[in-house]
């Protein structure tokens, strides 16, 4: 298990270690320390790995961290402490939110375009990253383009699949009934 840097002056302060682009994205999004509540998907899905046991913590080797208030309610019903395995799992749910929310807002801002040309939809990603404060040298832009058109693809392939299973639902209609 890992207590993630706790800090001294603050026992409810919690740094997560995380990518530099996600901390870039969560501190646009909530500030610069997020405060812990069951209000909103960050908190309920944080809320969910912490633990009240505490073994001597692993070293995390990431250069970026995002700042957490656990209020002490939450601390006594919960605890404070992250297993390791936990914050990697956390990092993975928030990225994946991350490009949920950058698909979404293509999506959005090109009036859900299917057929709009690869250069309109690189230049809203761009928007997207620089709305957040992203260069390139945390999340390059044309890895950006590549998850986008697979979530896409994705989509396309999911909507295909369920129009087969309303056809075939359909069909069960016409059962005869034996007296």
């Amino acid at each position: 298990m890992t207590k993630v840097l706790i800090d001294n002056k603050q026992p409810n302060l919690i740094k997560i270690p995380m990518k530099s682009y996600l901390v870039k994205y969560l501190t646009k999004k909530y500030g610069k320390k997020y405060r812990v509540s069951y209000c909103d998907w960050l908190g309920l899905c944080f809320t969910n790995y912490l633990t009240p046991i505490y073994q001597k913590p692993a070293p995390i080797w990431k250069s970026a961290y995002f700042e957490i208030v656990v209020p002490e309610n939450i601390c006594r019903r919960k605890g404070h402490f992250v297993e390791r395995n936990d914050l990697k799992r956390l990092e993975s749910t928030i990225d994946n939110f991350f490009k949920s929310s950058m698909y979404d807002f293509v999506r959005i801002n090109l009036n859900i375009d299917r057929n709009s040309s690869k250069k309109i939809i690189k230049k809203t990603l761009a928007s997207f990253l620089d709305s957040y404060g992203i260069n390139e040298d945390d999340f390059s832009l044309d890895t950006a383009c590549r998850i986008y058109h697979r979530m896409v693809k994705k989509k396309l392939e999911s909507d295909k699949k369920n129009k087969s299973k309303k056809k075939g639902a359909t069909s069960l209609v016409n059962i005869d009934v034996v007296e």
